[in-house]
């Protein structure tokens, strides 16, 4: 049999149609990807591709890629950002020519997609000061008990694993009725730490000062007690820079009687100018659970409740109560300054609100257990799941741990 070609073809350049021809590759030196939820990734599979017969076909041999990531077979490529937390097998790249030659080496890359970094909002109440007590033999009342320090916050960037040490404190003790009518305690701190976290500890609240003559003011704290009748000076926010909510100041103890039923009020957030309007202050609201916290303890003379701070004050005269009222457990109020009744002349001072520690955190971060916390998503934060620390009882502090 004879061939005959007819007519004339003219090949200009360098053309290679040889399907014997090697396709050689050189592997990506990525052979690991670590890398988080939410962050956008793109590269090679392969260093280098030479040889054979372009253009090339790249493919997954084996497994599969992380959820939110695509592969283009065109260029090689793996790009996108990952969506799911999990860890994934070696997966094998290979790449073939026009003909379908193979290249000989292959790439392998394994994919660890962690949860991203987030952020941590915090709010660290200390327990509040106790009330005053009444002076006994002249009935003069107590002052309130001052709020606890309080300090807003947030850390960022919390790596998987990290652990938060949180330490609430309680309430002081309210004071007692006698002579002088005896000051209430400070509140004790409360405290969160951590190693993404410069420890924090926020001070207690001072107590309110005892009625009467010889009556001290509130201690030092996140807010210093309100004074007694003759207790010395306002309730004055004396606690570390930066902590304490302060307002308005109690009202000032008076000469060295004192002055019948004007007894200082709570020291944080503002308290009574005078009978009968010496509630405790409304405190701070924290914008993701929307509630007021740290406000300061009532005087003793008045039966109405703080506004918002401490609880109801002792009795005045034909009330039948003659014991300040405690302050609100989880809010680091002050209790409500001792009252007095016209006979026998008592009054003790109510205790000091507990304090809290709360943590606001993304719920699509959330690791799902908060163990001695309350969990809840209160429409005050849409999206943040809220972790909320209490003490077990009114006088025992709480200690929690928090694992991101």
């Amino acid at each position: 049999m004879s061939v005959t070609i007819s007519g004339s073809a003219i090949i200009s350049g360098a053309v290679s149609m040889d399907p014997a021809t090697p396709v050689i590759a050189v592997a990506s030196s990525t052979t690991a990807v670590n890398t988080t939820v939410g962050t956008p990734l793109s590269f090679s599979v392969f260093a280098s591709v030479t040889g054979g017969n372009p253009p090339y076909v790249y493919s997954i041999s084996s497994g599969t890629l992380p959820a939110g990531l695509t592969f283009n077979s065109t260029v090689g490529v793996v790009s996108g950002t990952p969506t799911t937390v999990q860890s994934i097998s070696p997966v094998t790249f290979t790449v073939k020519d026009f003909f379908g030659i193979q290249a000989t080496t292959t790439s392998t890359i394994s994919f660890t997609v962690t949860p991203a970094p987030y952020t941590i909002n915090y709010l660290v109440v200390a327990g509040g000061g106790g009330g005053g007590g009444t002076n006994a033999p002249s009935g003069y009342q107590g002052g309130g008990g001052g709020a606890g320090g309080l300090l807003s916050g947030s850390v960022n960037s919390v790596p998987l694993g990290t652990s938060f040490t949180i330490s609430v404190g309680v309430g002081g003790t309210g004071g007692g009725s006698g002579p002088t009518g005896t000051s209430g305690t400070t509140g004790t701190s409360s405290s969160i730490s951590s190693p993404v976290l410069t420890p924090i500890t926020v001070p207690g609240g001072g107590g309110g000062g005892g009625g009467g003559p010889g009556g001290s003011p509130g201690t030092s704290g996140g807010s210093g007690g309100g004074g007694g009748n003759s207790g010395g000076p306002s309730g004055l926010a004396t606690g570390s820079p930066g902590y304490g909510v302060a307002g308005t100041y109690g009202y000032p103890g008076g000469g060295p009687n004192g002055l019948q039923y004007l007894s200082g009020g709570g020291g944080a957030g503002g308290a009574g100018i005078g009978y009968p309007l010496a509630a405790g202050g409304a405190g701070y609201t924290w914008p993701f659970t929307g509630n007021s916290y740290a406000g300061g303890g009532n005087w003793g003379g008045n039966p109405s409740p703080g506004s918002g701070g401490g609880g109801a004050g002792g009795a005045s005269p034909g009330n039948p109560s003659n014991t300040g009222g405690a302050g609100t457990a989880g809010t680091g109020g002050g209790g409500g300054g001792g009252g007095f009744t016209s006979a026998p002349y008592l009054g003790y001072g109510g205790q000091g609100g507990s304090g809290t520690v709360i943590l606001a955190v993304q719920t699509s971060s959330y690791p799902g257990s908060a163990p001695g916390a309350i969990v809840t998503t209160p429409p005050a934060a849409p999206g943040y799941t809220i972790l909320t620390y209490n003490t077990p009882s009114p006088t025992t502090p709480g200690s929690f741990t928090y694992t991101a």
